[in-house]
């Protein structure tokens, strides 16, 4: 594994490129880290570029947090090829999103595919990625080894 800054660890989700790599023998996994400082968000990924976020930090009766609404929000377009190997061959490239360890629990994660919401787990794809939480991509590169 390889971390590009030691502050890279405290990033969110617009960045302009790579956080970190795994490099494994069938792959190489480019992440992006992102996180909240607070696990009491829904985070819904969209097409194309936008993410939709709704703030429930402040909401202390449950029909509080039923009426906030989703703010839409667009992210930057991540170069996940930065900070490669200069000598990675023909191993596929995966881009990931990486979702704070420290937020996987308090999170209620979702995606927008055809109209449609739906909630997402770890190694579903989502917009031009694949979502995984930090147990969920441990098992998956316990599972290629």
């Amino acid at each position: 594994m390889k971390l590009h800054r030691w502050y890279s660890l405290f990033k969110n989700i617009n960045g302009y490129s790579n956080d970190m790599y795994i490099k494994t023998n069938r792959c190489i996994y480019s992440i992006k880290l992102f996180g909240f400082f607070s696990p009491k968000k829904h985070f819904r990924f969209g097409d194309n570029n936008m993410y939709y976020l709704k703030d429930l930090s402040f909401s202390l009766l449950p029909s509080i947090a039923y009426a906030t609404k989703y703010k839409s929000k667009t992210h930057t377009n991540i170069n996940f090829n930065n900070f490669l190997p200069s000598s990675q061959g023909n191993i596929e490239i995966k881009p990931c999103f990486l979702l704070s360890p420290t937020l996987s629990k308090g999170m209620k994660i979702s995606s927008i595919r055809n109209n449609e919401i739906i909630e997402i787990s770890s190694g579903d794809r989502v917009s031009f990625a694949y979502f995984y939480t930090t147990e969920g991509l441990i098992k998956e590169l316990n599972s290629k080894q």
